[in-house]
């Protein structure tokens, strides 16, 4: 696998591996902490304090530890905070614009984005993506500060 090549399609470990190179601090999750998808084997990760599951658009039965799949859905849950509310304004606003899907649940927030390896796709796209999300879920929470000290 190198930076430059063109994915259609993409096992779990393959993911793994892209977002290893990225230099991203990151750990996967040992746990879906009881709210988040279990049924399609996802790839569940904790980036700079958010839990981001990788669920592959595919039937139940489909092993994507073996068989590539050619979309999958990027999520980040954020849990109920006691002490502010999400923008829903924001939320909105990103939704009517096609930026992501969100789900309010009982966990908390769920915020999903689309990616398909359709026609091709480098990894640099899919950690675009990634950035994407997460810029999204700051700004649900109060705002994205470039010069925080983040991933990102």
């Amino acid at each position: 696998m190198t930076d430059g090549m063109i994915y259609h399609g993409v096992r779990k470990q393959e993911l793994l591996k892209i977002i290893e190179r990225s230099g991203l601090n990151f750990e996967e999750a040992t746990s879906n902490f009881g709210f988040a998808d279990n049924t399609r084997n996802p790839l569940s990760l904790i980036l700079d304090g958010y839990f981001i599951q990788i669920i592959p658009m595919a039937r139940e039965e489909h092993n994507w530890e073996i068989a590539p799949v050619d979309t999958v859905i990027l999520s980040i849950i954020i849990p109920p905070s006691l002490d502010e509310d999400p923008d829903e304004n924001t939320m909105t606003i990103m939704s009517d614009c096609g930026i992501a899907e969100f789900e309010l649940e009982d966990a908390g927030i769920r915020i999903n984005r689309m990616i398909t390896f359709v026609g091709g796709a480098t990894a640099e796209n899919f950690l675009h993506q990634l950035r994407i999300l997460y810029i999204t879920a700051c700004q649900t929470q109060g705002g994205f500060d470039e010069d925080e000290d983040s991933e990102y």
